[in-house]
């Protein structure tokens, strides 16, 4: 393992379109001390060709046989990694300049092992940008609060590789496809104290082919597994935590629900939450234009 090494695992299934911008916001990086573990998920585009384009050394690049779900491609670039430190960039996404650097800083003069930040979001087709979070965003010992409002983007996540070394080759649960950060981090946290950059540290592009966008059947179903193998065994005398993260997965129904016009199912997902901002901000979003819903219930 290399001593203040960040190992950025980028992993890219057919991601060729917006890739060179991700790439690139790393070779920007104002801190020179990193590699990338470029892992193509058996791609069919030109993703590979892309980015055997880029020279530098610093680049890694790999190629599973077969298409996997995400945990797995990041399980097996992280086990090509030799960095201290592990981040995450999708092939989609872009990091500010001063990303590793800030970073590095927070490590060096603070006794933490993860840290997470604040980030823009960039609609790529209505061309608007925004901050993703307006308030405050704990650190500390944040279990609980993870629980009750997960709002830990991948992009900006960095931890120490020495805190995940017991979990042998399987750092994320094999069994998630779109939860598997959220799985890791909770999990994380139990035992380390997790610190927020408040200042935004990278870009995160909405676009059509989102992965997450598309999926909410399947994000729902993760989220109930992870409800059932991990909340209710270790909270489950905690009766606030279920009932609040139950409201999250309704949330999730219900916002897929209000985007396509399913009123009936909506009312019945909405009985099921408690009364809350979650609760509030579907209620709220039935009122306004279907052209501003996409951003006021991301």
């Amino acid at each position: 393992m290399e001593k203040n090494k960040f190992s950025i695992i980028m992993n890219c299934y057919n991601g060729s379109k917006y890739l060179n911008f991700a790439v690139n916001s790393i070779i920007s990086q104002t801190y020179k001390k990193w590699e990338i573990i470029f892992w193509d998920n058996a791609s069919t585009d030109d993703s590979l060709e892309l980015i055997k384009k880029f020279t530098d050394s610093r680049i890694k690049i790999y190629q599973s046989k077969n298409h996997t779900n995400l945990s797995t491609a990041r399980n097996n670039a992280i086990n090509k990694s030799n960095g201290e430190f592990i981040s995450f960039l999708d092939v989609d996404d872009e990091w500010l300049p001063n990303k590793l650097e800030r970073y590095f800083d927070i490590y060096k003069n603070m006794n933490i092992n993860i840290i997470h930040s604040n980030y823009f979001i960039y609609h790529s087709i209505k061309k608007k940008k925004w901050v993703k979070n307006k308030f405050i965003v704990p650190s500390g010992m944040i279990t609980h609060q993870l629980l009750n409002s997960y709002n830990v983007g991948l992009l900006t996540l960095s931890f120490r590789k020495k805190i995940t070394i017991n979990n042998n080759k399987n750092i994320f649960n094999p069994k998630f496809h779109l939860i598997g950060d959220l799985d890791l981090v909770i999990r994380l946290s139990i035992k380390n104290f997790i610190y927020y950059e408040k200042i935004p540290t990278a870009i995160y592009r909405i676009h059509q082919h989102n992965e997450t966008s598309s999926k909410n059947k399947l994000m729902v179903h993760e989220l109930e597994y992870f409800k059932n193998s991990f909340i209710l065994k270790k909270f489950n005398n905690q009766k606030k935590i279920i009932r609040n993260f139950n409201s999250n997965i309704n949330y999730i129904k219900g916002k897929d629900y209000l985007l396509n016009g399913n009123k009936n199912s909506l009312k019945k997902c909405l009985k099921k939450m408690h009364f809350g901002s979650l609760k509030i901000k579907l209620i709220i979003g039935k009122l306004i234009p279907f052209k501003f819903l996409s951003k006021f219930i991301s």
